[in-house]
This record gives structure tokens, sequence and C-alpha cells, in this order.
């Protein structure tokens, strides 16, 4: 057991008033809440310093708060937001291999069925899935070949912890709503996949593309609505997805999808899917689409506002392709109309995780 510091007992006093007040859950930070949570790394929203030295402290604070029950109890049961706090704690007792302290913590995310709003849209389910989500983030096989800056804290990570978080995460999976479910299912690979299971992810995946790109779409009843942001993230993410298995192909099927339709398609218009999509995959496949599938970019010059999308493709590209190849994007461009004269964003400020509705 890790021996508590002043700031874990501070931590525990502030949860014994807050448990005396009455109150289940806290839906909010208070200024209380921030002044204890400051004498932590990263203070009271998680993030702290890249540096190895920072990352191995904040662990081992994390595995005191993971450690000490009435902590525990308070993140995992009353901090339904506190997601990336419960995914440190959860990542804390897997570094140290207490396996038996993690499965505790995932029993109580699982308790969390008994509250009325478990399945709703923003209820307990769906930040159980978050937790879960982050936590694999962590333990991505593929950390090496992300481009867009984000930093994963990968330090000592070995292939016995993510077979600790996959068995985790199993554990998990028959408690999560359906909708939370499906969102998770498009991070599993990150821990490894079999053929049959990236077979069975591209058909849910073409699934959804079809769905997308149709239009009128079907109506549904009530009951079985369809979140559309929800699909526009599911396809955001198989393009990082597919970068790494090395399918240009694919990702060149689902572009051309949304470039038959690419005056009525919505909610994300076609310039921005175009932007999304050249700063998430990986430079090789960016070029091999430019190289063989010079349509999608035609597609994109040929949108009625593309001008302003522009730079950020530009600049995507010439990363990656000839002189030669750039010059030709860039006579593409002139003779649509368009210009290159706007200075280009850096690559991994481009667009945030947060998908663009318009």
């Amino acid at each position: 057991m890790p021996r508590k510091s002043a700031a874990i007992e501070q931590l525990k006093e502030f949860i014994t008033v807050f448990n005396a007040q009455g109150e289940l859950f806290m839906t909010r930070q208070t200024p209380e809440y921030k002044a204890v949570m400051r004498r932590f790394i990263g203070g009271a929203d998680g993030i702290c310093g890249c540096g190895d030295k920072a990352i191995i402290q904040r662990r081992r604070e994390s595995y005191k708060m993971a450690s000490d029950d009435q902590i525990a109890a308070f993140f995992f049961r009353q901090c339904p937001k506190e997601f990336i706090r419960r995914r440190d704690m959860l990542s804390a007792c897997v570094i140290n291999n207490d396996i038996e302290r993690a499965n505790y913590l995932i029993d109580l995310l699982i308790a969390n069925q008994e509250y009325p709003d478990y399945d709703a849209a923003n209820g307990w389910g769906r930040w159980n899935e978050l937790s879960i989500k982050y936590l694999i983030h962590l333990y991505d096989y593929h950390h090496d070949d992300l481009e867009s800056g984000i930093i994963i804290e990968t330090l000592d990570i070995t292939d016995e912890m993510r077979r600790t978080v996959s068995q985790l995460v199993e554990r998990i999976k028959p408690y999560l709503p359906d909708a939370a479910l499906k969102d998770l299912s498009n991070v599993l690979y990150m821990l490894g996949e079999t053929d049959a299971e990236f077979d069975a992810y591209m058909q849910d995946l073409m699934h959804t593309v079809d769905y997308y790109t149709t239009f009128p779409r079907p109506k549904m009843p009530r009951s079985k609505r369809v979140n559309i942001n929800a699909l526009s993230e599911q396809i955001l993410d198989s393009f990082r997805h597919l970068s790494i298995k090395g399918r240009a192909d694919l990702i060149a099927q689902i572009m051309l999808r949304f470039a038959e339709v690419k005056d009525i398609l919505e909610p994300v218009r076609y310039p921005t899917w175009i932007c999304h999509m050249t700063d998430t995959v990986s430079n090789d496949i960016l070029h091999q689409l430019f190289q063989e599938y010079p349509e999608i970019f035609i597609a994109f010059l040929e949108c009625e506002r593309f001008a302003s999308y522009v730079p950020s493709v530009a600049f995507a590209l010439r990363c990656c392709c000839t002189p030669n190849e750039y010059d030709t994007f860039q006579n593409m461009v002139l003779a649509h109309g368009g210009s290159l004269e706007a200075e280009p964003p850096r690559r991994s400020d481009a667009f945030s995780l947060t998908m663009r509705i318009e």
C-alpha cells in the first residue's frame, strides 16, 4: 500500500465534507475542489508535463488515489465527468501490476448501472465508456505512428500491460450501453486485432458510410434514431485506423463515396472531411492518395466554399509530395479559382479532435 501524502489527506477531508452535504454527484468543479486538486501533479484538469519525471510522479499519485477506498469511490461513483482521472487511476494499477485493485475499480464502474440515467446519451454509461476509451489510448500499439502532436504517455508500457488492459476492457464491455459499446469498438484495434476483427470492423464501417451518404436518409422510429454526429466521429476515427493498416484503398473508397454526394453531404461538408483526412493519415498514405486517387482532390476543388480550406490541405500535401506534385496541386487550385496565398496552419493544429458541424 503506497504511503499517504498530505495532498491525499486533504482530498479525503474534502470528500468527507462533500458527502456530509448530501449531494450524490459532483457535476462541476467547485473552487474548493480545484484548490485541493492543485496540490497534485496536473492540477484540477489532470494535465501534466510530458517529461518522464512528471509522468512517473503523476502515476505515483494516481496509484495512491486508486488504493484508497474513499477516494476511489468518489471518483468512480460520484464524479461522472472525471474520466481522465479514472483513466489514470486504472492505468496506475496496471503499471504497478495490482490487477486485483484494477478489477475493484472496474467493479465500481459496473455498479454505476444502478443510476436511472445510466443508458442516457450523457449518462454514467457514456462516462464509463470514456474512462475505458482513454485508458486504451494510453496503451496504443501504434503510438509511434501518430502525427497529430498528441502526447501519449507510453513510458515503460509493455505487452503484458496491454493484455491486462484488454482483460479489463472485456470485463466491462457487457455492462456498457449499446451506443457506448459501439463507440468503444472504434478504438479496440489499438490493443491489437485479428484479421477477422478487422473484417468485422470494416463491414460495420462501410454500413455507416452507406447510411451517411444516403439522401434522403431513411426515416427511423424515435426509439431507433441514429446519432449522426456519432457516425461522423466513427468515420473520422477510421482514417487513423486505416492509415495504420496501410489501406489507402479503403480510405479512398470512403472519400469517393463522399465525393459522389458532395453537394448535399451533411452535417459535415466535403471540404471539412478532406481537411480531417489529410490531417489524420500518415504522409505515405496521403502521398499515395494524391498519386492514385486525384479525383478525391478534384472533387474538393469543385465544392462551392473550398477556398478557406486550401491552406490546410496544401500544407499537408507539401509535407509528403514531391515539388512537381505540389506544383500540380497548386495549378489545380488556380484552375478552380482558388489561391494559396494564405499562411497554412501547423498540421497538428489544423483541426481539433472535436467534429466540426456545418
